[in-house]
C-alpha cells in the first residue's frame, strides 16, 4: 500500500480526501480508482520479494496457498471473511482469476445461505467458463436436493430404517470429537446473536445433521 501512496504523490494524482487510517480495503479503492484514471500502473509488489521482507522463504510448499488467497482483492477478501468462507473455499474462489465473476459467486452462495456451495460451484465454473455463477449454485443444489432425496427413499425402503449403503461403526475417538464439536456449536449459538444469513445457514447444517442420523422409532416389547 505504502508504494501505491508514493506512486500517487509522486504523479499527482492522490485524491484530496484520502484518509491514511481508513479501513485498507477503502484506501486501496481510492488509490486504484486514483491511478486508473491517471492511466497509472498499480505498483505491483512481487510474491517472493514480500515472503523474503517478513523473513519468510517463498520456496516454502506452505505458502502457495497464502499466495492464492492473497491474490483475492480485499474487498472480496472481507467478504469471504464475513461469510465465513473455509481457508479450503478461498483457495477454490481465487481459481476463477475473474474479480466479477466471483463477486456473483459470493452474492449467490450468500442468497443460498451455504458457504459449503462456494468449492463445488466453483469446479463447476472453471470446468464451464460461459457458465453464469447464480446458475452454478443452482446446479449445486439442485444436485443436493437429488442426493437428499436418494437418500430418504433408500431409507424409507430399507426393513432396517438404514441406507442399503453400510457404513463402518463410529470409533469411540470420531464420536468424542462429534459430540465436542456440537458442545461447542451450542455453547457459541448460545453466546452470540446470529444475523439472518447465520440463521439461515445454520438451519440448513442442522436439516442436513438430522437427515444425516435417522431417529429410528422401536416399540418396546415386554417378553
Amino acid at each position: 500500500m505504502g508504494r501505491a501512496e508514493a506512486a500517487a504523490r509522486r504523479f499527482g494524482v492522490l485524491p484530496s480526501d484520502y484518509d491514511p487510517a481508513a479501513p485498507l480495503a477503502d484506501r486501496e479503492r481510492a488509490l486504484r480508482q486514483a491511478l486508473r484514471r491517471a492511466g497509472r500502473p498499480w505498483p505491483e509488489v512481487p510474491w517472493p520479494a514480500a515472503f523474503r521482507a517478513a523473513g519468510l522463504d517463498p520456496q516454502d510448499p506452505a505458502l502457495r496457498s497464502v499466495r492464492k488467497i492473497l491474490s483475492i482483492p480485499d474487498p472480496l477478501l472481507d467478504r469471504c471473511d464475513r461469510m465465513g468462507l473455509s481457508r479450503s473455499a478461498a483457495e477454490a474462489l481465487a481459481e476463477l482469476r475473474d474479480d466479477e465473476k466471483a463477486a456473483a459467486l459470493l452474492d449467490a452462495v450468500e442468497k443460498a445461505g451455504d458457504p459449503g456451495l462456494v468449492t463445488p460451484a466453483v469446479d463447476l465454473l472453471v470446468a464451464d467458463p460461459s457458465l453464469d455463477p447464480a446458475r452454478a449454485v443452482e446446479v449445486v443444489l439442485a444436485s443436493r436436493r437429488a442426493v437428499d432425496a436418494a437418500r430418504r427413499s433408500a431409507r424409507e425402503r430399507g426393513d432396517d430404517g438404514q441406507l442399503s449403503v453400510s457404513k463402518p461403526p463410529c470409533p469411540p475417538a470420531e464420536f468424542e470429537r462429534l459430540v465436542a464439536a456440537l458442545r461447542q456449536a451450542v455453547a457459541l449459538l448460545e453466546t452470540w446473536a446470529l444475523a439472518e444469513y447465520q440463521r439461515g445457514s445454520v438451519r440448513l447444517w442442522v436439516e442436513r445433521l438430522l437427515d444425516a442420523v435417522p431417529i429410528e422409532c422401536r416399540t418396546n416389547r415386554e417378553g
